[in-house]
């Protein structure tokens, strides 16, 4: 404990859990405390456990994990607090580190589907076998004359959007050999059948 809270073994006797204590975290560690010490059944309890901070001897917050429970006399009086304390700080820090990388993913998957549905070009994620379709912009249905859920799901083929399927079938030969290709031109036809050129670049 005196590592915990850095200060040495016998400046401790005679400290009280308020004065090491973070503010913030005060005024919870007294209700959890009085309520334990209030019950007064004399019945056997399983220990309370709860997490906050203590106040170091230089300044510094470390974050603990208490695991409390009260020696009662024979008339169920509290007499002692027994805590077990355990060091947290690492598992708060992980704790935390997940928390901002998760946030950061979850900006940069709002970031790319800004991107995605506001571009002006048509974007498309399909699978590389079977053409099947993932997930598409707005633009690509604007052109193509359908519903999202009209599309997604189903295959490009099926779809019957290559005016000639097999240059779906080049296309997936050069992407398996050069991993991506730029401005493939190529015929697509549209829902009501009219056909018209476009140029695919795609990886």
């Amino acid at each position: 404990f005196a590592e915990i809270i850095g200060y040495p073994v016998e400046e401790i006797p005679g400290m009280t859990f308020q004065q090491i204590t973070a503010p913030e975290d005060l005024a919870n560690s007294n209700r959890v405390l009085k309520r334990m010490t209030a019950d007064a059944s004399g019945e056997e309890t399983a220990p309370t456990v709860w997490e906050k901070r203590y106040i170091r001897k230089d300044g510094s917050l470390t974050w603990v994990r208490l695991t409390v429970s009260i020696q009662r006399d024979s008339n169920g009086r509290a007499i002692h607090y027994i805590t077990v304390i355990e060091d947290i700080n690492a598992r708060k820090a992980a704790e935390a580190g997940l928390a901002s990388a998760l946030e950061a993913l979850r900006a940069s998957e709002e970031r790319y589907h800004t991107v995605f549905q506001t571009s002006l070009d048509c974007i498309v994620l399909s699978g590389l076998t079977d053409g099947r379709y993932i997930d598409i912009n707005e633009a690509f249905l604007d052109l193509m004359g359908y519903e999202y859920e009209e599309v997604i799901g189903r295959t490009s083929l099926e779809l019957d959007f290559w005016a000639d399927p097999e240059d779906r079938a080049n296309l997936v030969q050069m992407l398996r050999r050069d991993l991506k290709i730029c401005d493939l031109k190529t015929l697509f036809r549209k829902r009501n059948g009219e056909t018209f050129w476009v140029m695919i670049s795609a990886s």
